[in-house]
């Protein structure tokens, strides 16, 4: 099976995980597929992909907008089959942008096939694609990292026996990161140890000099910029609590490589973050992380985020060792067992094939 997977390899002002379509590309490959990843960010895609002697048998596009748009113009020109895996930003900010419609419809129609990762995403399709046959669910896969041998933390030293809050992820208006801060605050009087870690680079430059601006006035905010996967893991392991707090998600990879390290994780009840988190305290002991409240807001993909209910979450992790290390523990025992690489793999494998045959 010979397939090209077109996947932007630039970040863009809402950060898309790019590493989750190379990490596919992978476990394709390990299938026996002969995958060829092609950058839709370059400056001559097809340029590039005409050079190659290649002749797939399947076009996917790994995001709707990003990679969708040419992915569907070399289906349409090879007349092969062609699969769009939508992502958080393509549902949840993409298809709410007034100017973007007329384009997703047109290569939502051309797809033979949508793929979203949770069944929460298909409300918002149906609309520019109401034919149910055309989706199909396949879960994200997530590969553990493992942690790398460096000292533990050499690097960036905190204080040794001071309480860890790590909130990975780029500085974006999409993810909120400032609100970390202001809800934490108050914290500060009960937990005087309290450290927040920012582990992201910045890719919306007036934003993030405004979360720097305001985390130089709080000595107990530290911003870092993105590390390599063993590093990060080795933040996991110390963080008491993993925090997310973002407006969208369609499933944040440092969020679930976290939970498969055993992290506790506490993040914004929105579609994203409640497919891969069985709330703790609405299913005590059985629970995967804790959820804080949001509401619906009327400024686009925004929401409104619950900052008492944040705290007191928050709070009751930090008391509550054993509750955090028993959230954890299930945490990694179910994205083993439901978010696993190699399935995923299997799966998209599965759907080439029946399209190639139906073909």
């Amino acid at each position: 099976m010979e397939v090209l997977l077109g996947i932007c390899l630039v970040q863009t002002r809402f950060g898309e995980d790019n590493a989750h379509g190379q990490r596919l590309a992978a476990f394709l490959a390990r299938l026996g597929c002969h995958v060829l990843e092609l950058d839709t960010s370059a400056d001559a895609p097809l340029a590039t992909f005409s050079s190659a002697s290649f002749a797939p048998q399947v076009i996917h596009g790994f995001h709707l907008v990003k990679s969708g748009i040419f992915c569907h113009e070399l289906a349409r020109q090879g007349r092969v089959p062609l699969v769009i895996t939508c992502t958080g930003t393509d549902v949840f900010i993409d298809l709410q942008t007034p100017g973007l419609n007329e384009t997703i419809r047109n290569v939502l129609s051309a797809a033979d096939k949508v793929v979203v990762p949770f069944y929460g995403m298909l409300p918002y399709l149906r609309e520019f694609l109401p034919e149910e046959g055309r989706f199909t669910i396949i879960p994200k896969g997530v590969q553990p990292p493992t942690p790398s041998d460096l000292p533990d933390l050499q690097t960036h030293p905190v204080p040794a026996h001071g309480r860890i809050v790590l909130l990975p992820g780029a500085i974006l208006p999409a993810r909120h990161t400032h609100f970390a801060i202001h809800a934490l605050n108050p914290l500060l009087s009960r937990f005087p140890d309290l450290h927040l870690v920012i582990l992201g680079n910045v890719l919306d430059s007036q934003y993030g000099q405004m979360v720097t601006d305001l985390a130089g006035n709080h000595p107990w905010v530290r911003i870092l910029p993105a590390l390599s996967p063993g590093e990060m893991a080795r933040w996991y392991q110390r963080a008491d609590v993993v925090l997310n707090v973002s407006h969208v998600e369609g499933g944040s990879q440092f969020m679930l490589e976290a939970m498969s390290l055993g992290a506790p994780v506490l993040a914004s009840d929105i579609p994203g973050n409640r497919a891969y988190i069985t709330d703790e305290a609405s299913n005590e002991g059985r629970g995967t992380g804790f959820l804080y409240s949001t509401s619906p807001s009327p400024e686009g993909f925004q929401r409104i985020h619950e900052q008492a209910d944040l705290v007191d979450k928050m709070t009751f992790l930090l008391e509550h060792h054993e509750i955090r290390t028993q959230t954890g523990k299930r945490a990694a025992a179910w994205v083993k067992e439901t978010l696993n690489p190699d399935l995923e793999a299997f799966l998209y494998l599965e759907l080439y094939r029946k399209l190639t045959e139906k073909g």
